[in-house]
């Protein structure tokens, strides 16, 4: 039954790249879900390094429930690949908590958020693919946009060591992004791009929480852990599996430009829950992100002469 569910849906995506397309926009809205969730839990009793192992550690847990037979035929090339892919995600985790202390958000957002331009250049190295005119000129719109969205009115780009941190950030997302399309080109299982970055990063958490002077849930209820569960499930179990599944068929850069959505369906979830207000910045900003997606549509090959 589910052989026959999991054919259906790949067969789906291999043949219609709008479906593709929609899924990773979907993908991106679940992601957006998050940055509303950690602004609930930065009111919890609960530390970074303490929420970062129980994040990943729910969601390696339902991932190896469905997928954990996958790993009986991972290789070591999958092994390498996924762990990396582990390790980028896990920088990304660790330096929004620290850059965040010495940067503005607005500066973090849009540095992080231009890992799409970065793209192009992982995958000429990881993928030996070139981009495109028209994709470099997509994805400089859709950093113009970040800025635009991210970056408020007077505020300066210091070269502080919060900035600084975060070009770290935007590289590591970057790899991740292509090393999904490169592990899936060499045969890695759904399960196994999700799997073992996720075990890397519960690893990580652990880590940090042990260095960090261990656990201490004494004044944490489990049952008001909602936004955790909730991120855990809907912003890493369910986006890992459709980014997965739908990088099989869509060019990481591509891939990259749909992401950087995320910016404006953030904006406008948090204007819609009563955190923030619209504004000419998030007009302008999105407009031209949606632009450079609906340019990257247009075939221009009507404008080539005719020999």
């Amino acid at each position: 039954m589910r052989e026959k569910l999991v054919e259906k849906i790949h067969n789906t995506l291999e043949n219609s790249s709008l479906v593709v397309k929609l899924v990773l926009a979907f993908t991106t809205f679940l992601w957006s879900l998050t940055y509303i969730w950690n602004n609930d839990i930065a009111y919890m009793s609960i530390s970074v390094p303490n929420y970062l192992f129980l994040r990943y550690s729910i969601c390696t847990v339902l991932l190896l429930l469905m997928y954990g037979k996958e790993l009986k035929h991972v290789t070591s090339k999958n092994v390498l690949h996924t762990v990396i892919i582990g390790l980028c995600l896990l920088v990304v985790a660790v330096v929004q908590v620290i850059a965040a202390l010495y940067t503005t958000p607005g500066n973090l957002a849009f540095i992080i958020s231009a890992y799409v331009i970065l793209v192009p250049v992982a995958s000429l190295i990881f993928l030996k693919h070139k981009a495109s005119k028209k994709v470099w000129i997509a994805m400089l719109i859709c950093v113009i946009g970040l800025y635009v969205i991210n970056v408020k009115p007077g505020e300066s780009m210091d070269f502080n060591f919060g900035n600084f941190l975060a070009i770290f950030g935007a590289i590591a997302l970057a790899i991740e992004i292509v090393l999904v399309n490169v592990a899936s080109e060499e045969g890695a299982s759904v399960g196994t791009i999700n799997i073992i970055p996720n075990v890397v990063c519960a690893l990580g958490g652990l880590i940090w929480s042990c260095i960090d002077g261990g656990f201490d849930f004494s004044a944490v209820d489990f049952w008001s852990l909602n936004p955790i569960y909730l991120i855990a499930i809907i912003g890493s179990f369910l986006p890992g599996i459709s980014q997965a599944y739908c990088q099989q068929h869509i060019n990481p850069n591509t891939a990259s430009i749909i992401y950087s959505l995320e910016s404006v369906m953030t904006c406008f979830i948090s204007i819609f829950m009563g955190y923030d207000t619209i504004s000419f910045g998030l007009i302008a900003g999105g407009s031209l992100i949606t632009g450079a997606i609906l340019f990257m549509e247009i075939d221009f090959s009507f404008l080539k002469k005719k020999h």
